[in-house]
């Protein structure tokens, strides 16, 4: 796409690094010298609404490199099959989970700032009604919030369940109901 179009990386608000510098014009590269063998660059598409991680996304220790995402497609929380993720997580509202996670009004605000949103609190004198929709945004650059207190997270993954009386079954889209019957006739009795 980029040899193709030399205003790519702009539209998608893409940054390229080189030798984990990032290069400040990506438009002097010769992208024709390059092919997938010699490729020394990563891309990395900035937080944004054109970002399919949205603008905020939760980290957390685990053994899949599995995380919480915001998403530039909202309408997918409407749709009837929504695995449409690749193995992450979509959080339908993520401003709201980063809310309950830092807890203290100040830092949330910081949240809101970041992301080019009004703060909730008056600050310097200026009530927060005074300030229209979005603030400017700026170069989004990831920043990190921590929660004030170690918050557990708990995933799990159901193909059939109990509703009204009868069972509902769903795809298993991640092929675990073969290894888990597997498991279980080891110890049936």
């Amino acid at each position: 796409m980029i040899k193709r179009s030399s205003s790519y990386l702009k539209r998608k608000n893409i940054a390229v690094y080189y030798k984990n510098k990032k290069i400040e014009n990506p438009s002097t590269i010769r992208w024709y010298k390059y092919n997938r063998s010699n490729f020394p660059f990563l891309f990395v598409q900035q937080p944004s609404d054109d970002n399919s991680l949205g603008r905020l996304k939760f980290i957390f220790p685990n053994s899949s490199s599995v995380y919480l995402h915001d998403t530039n497609f909202k309408q997918g929380f409407k749709l009837k099959n929504r695995a449409i993720s690749h193995g992450c997580i979509r959080v339908e509202n993520p401003l709201k989970l980063a809310e309950l996670l830092v807890v203290d009004t100040v830092k949330y605000d910081l949240v809101r700032k970041e992301l080019g949103l009004k703060p909730l609190k008056n600050y310097a004198g200026k009530p927060v009604s005074s300030i229209k929709g979005q603030l400017p945004q700026k170069d989004l650059v990831p920043v990190k919030f921590s929660p004030k207190a170690e918050t557990p997270i708990l995933i799990t993954y159901f193909t059939a369940w109990s509703q009204n009386n009868k069972i509902e079954y769903r795809p298993d889209i991640y092929k675990m109901d073969e290894k888990l019957w597997i498991a279980m006739k080891k110890f049936r009795l």
